[in-house]
């Protein structure tokens, strides 16, 4: 048996380990020219890879790991507990770690995350936004079973399950509901830009918005709900605000705080501007007024989530995308409507 190390050809190559691991075992990530290099040297060397190794890490426990993105947002509560319906009376557990500092986004804690997961030896990973390609890169090198929740996959790892509502029609449907109310000077005040997520809701608006000859400012809320009353305090500052008389938040945290700016420069919510906002959330049909939301009922996502994970963790054959159902606009008062009036009695 060959007493060359991984250690030894990485550093006979002039490339660390990790890179070199990558190279062996034929894993994105590494340039042509260096792969040719590892491999090369590797052979020189006469370096055998060492399968015991490899099976030993692959051995996994009964856990699966939970990547979120910011756990103050209840959003997340409700997908884990979707997630653990499913996995739970199979006899696995969740483990779930937040890539946030503070309600940032954080590589460091992202990467601690990740190096969490592999040091148990999880079942499977969930993550609920697309990582950095480092990490992103350490997870596929260690084969763990991986799907996407409320987003798709990286473009480079098409192979991976995913479960996403459609938020593009759905968000289409809430611009044509506030078209319908005579509403021509809109707001879309977004959670953070390029999330998968943002991108199909603030596309689904603008297309409605187009089609009805309504205008949309696009507001950027951040991630908390003191960022998301900031930018729109600052906003309702500015001249665009003129005429105001809708807002679409994109979800529950940035409603939470644009409502809080709406009110604070006296404007009412569903009289002086119509309010939607994507997910719905516990409170939503006893505050004054009740919010009309989009549903995407995200338990049933968590569910999905799960059922793909145990699927992969099984070598079950499974859809590389799984369906859910339609989300629902659920109209109540602070879009403008009265769901109590008859259709010609409404505004």
């Amino acid at each position: 048996m060959s007493n060359v190390t991984l250690k030894m050809v990485a550093a006979a190559a002039g490339v660390s380990e990790y890179t070199a691991s990558l190279a062996i075992n034929g894993l994105q990530g590494v340039a042509p020219t260096t792969r040719d290099l590892v491999l090369t040297v590797a052979a020189d060397l006469g370096y055998v890879p060492n399968r015991l190794a490899r099976n030993l890490r692959r051995k996994s426990s009964t856990d699966v790991g939970i990547l979120t993105a910011n756990t103050a947002n209840p959003f997340y509560g409700k997908l884990v507990a979707g997630i653990e319906s499913v996995v739970r009376p199979r006899g696995f557990h969740t483990l779930v770690s937040d890539a946030t500092d503070a309600g940032a986004y954080s590589t460091i804690r992202e990467a601690e995350a990740v190096d969490a997961f592999i040091q148990r030896r999880v079942a499977a990973v969930i993550l609920t936004y697309q990582p950095q390609r480092a990490p992103m890169e350490k997870l596929v090198s260690w084969d763990l079973p991986i799907v996407f929740a409320d987003c798709p996959p990286l473009p480079q790892y098409p192979e991976h399950p995913w479960v996403m509502s459609d938020g593009r029609t759905a968000s289409r449907e809430v611009g044509n509901h506030l078209a319908m109310h005579g509403y021509r000077h809109w707001v879309f005040l977004g959670h953070d830009r390029g999330w998968p997520t943002r991108v199909a809701r603030q596309q689904g608006f603008a297309q409605a918005a187009k089609d009805a000859g309504a205008t949309v400012h696009v507001v950027e809320g951040g991630n908390s709900v003191a960022t998301a009353r900031r930018a729109m305090q600052a906003y309702l500052a500015s001249p665009r605000a003129a005429g105001l008389d809708a807002m679409y938040a994109s979800n529950e945290l940035v409603l939470n705080g644009g409502v809080r700016a709406l009110r604070a420069a006296g404007l009412t919510v569903g009289s002086d501007v119509g309010v939607v906002a994507f997910d719905e959330f516990d409170w939503a049909d006893v505050l004054e007024p009740t919010f009309t939301v989009v549903d995407q009922d995200i338990t049933s996502i968590g569910a999905c989530a799960g059922q793909l994970a145990l699927n992969s963790i099984h070598g079950e054959a499974g859809p590389a995308q799984s369906s859910t159902p339609a989300p629902v606009l659920r109209i109540r008062r602070s879009c403008g409507c009265n769901p109590t009036l008859r259709d010609d009695q409404k505004r």
